[in-house]
């Protein structure tokens, strides 16, 4: 299903095609039978591998949850399911997975509980086993959460796009005070909502910020230096979008900068950040 920006992503790797198509259509259909008005879209995976190449090339943190095959026998590779799961949750320690297998084994329980979020699903996989399990984690309060958070964010975005044509301020108190609402564990530099309100990588960004809101995705607890800047973390969204984040004293994250064109302004962008350190 092609979504241009969805309320939720699900990924689903087997190296059986039929097995996509069935998770796919069952979730999609489930999914707008349930939720009317909300989106979903699914991004599908032949081999493990090309699951951790999406995660460190293109949207680390679009991907809301991941049906994962254990062992890729029709498409090979080499890696298996719980090969690339210590880098996955690297990347991604608040992802739920499911692992797809034939069998469940004292082994596989254990990798379980030391990967955790985690759940199985065992082949061969019925439709209701499936709704089941997905729609354990896609709960009406989840999906009433995200939904808030969709409006909220599409209201600001559009009060900044009608309002922003020779304005004096760069962001209005009726912006922030939304902003505040969808991202209450954050302090923004001004400028940098700004750039985050005009930005044109909004499903990966804005995925973001909402991860590091809520904790699931933080820079570290060590100062971090970004190209001299002491104390700048600099977040990937996606291939061309970053944000940079400087912990503050009080626990909380300020944003101080976003770019969806990282490839052409980073060196000119540590200017920038230094500036708004002022």
């Amino acid at each position: 299903m092609s979504v241009q920006h969805p309320d939720f992503v699900i990924g689903i790797a087997d190296d059986e095609p039929e097995i996509r198509e069935m998770i796919r259509a069952s979730v999609e259909v489930e999914f707008q039978r349930r939720f009317p008005g909300m989106t979903i879209a699914t991004i599908t995976f032949d081999r493990a591998s090309a699951v951790l190449d999406y995660f460190l090339e293109d949207a680390p943190n679009a991907i809301d949850l991941l049906l994962l095959d254990v062992r890729f026998e029709q498409t090979g590779g080499g890696e298996t399911g719980i090969d690339i799961l210590p880098d996955l949750r690297e990347l991604r320690p608040d992802l739920f997975v499911w692992l797809v297998s034939g069998t469940v084994d004292d082994e596989q329980v254990e990798i379980a509980s030391r990967y955790a979020p985690m759940d199985y699903l065992q082949k061969p996989v019925s439709r209701d086993q499936l709704i089941r399990k997905v729609f354990l984690q896609l709960s009406t309060d989840v999906v009433a959460e995200r939904k808030a958070h969709r409006d909220a964010l599409r209201l600001a975005r559009q009060q900044w796009s009608e309002q922003k044509a020779g304005r004096a301020t760069p962001v209005s108190k009726e912006e922030r005070g939304l902003l505040s609402l969808v991202y209450p564990n954050l302090a923004f530099h001004p400028l940098a909502l700004a750039e985050a309100l005009d930005s044109n990588a909004s499903q990966e960004l804005f995925c973001t910020l909402r991860r590091i809101d809520a904790n699931q995705l933080t820079p570290g607890n060590r100062p971090r230096v970004y190209h001299g800047v002491q104390g700048v973390s600099e977040i990937r969204c996606s291939g061309a979008s970053r944000v940079f984040v400087l912990g503050e004293p009080s626990g909380k994250f300020r944003i101080l900068g976003v770019t969806d064109q990282h490839e052409h302004t980073s060196s000119a962008y540590v200017d920038v950040l230094r500036a708004r350190m002022r």
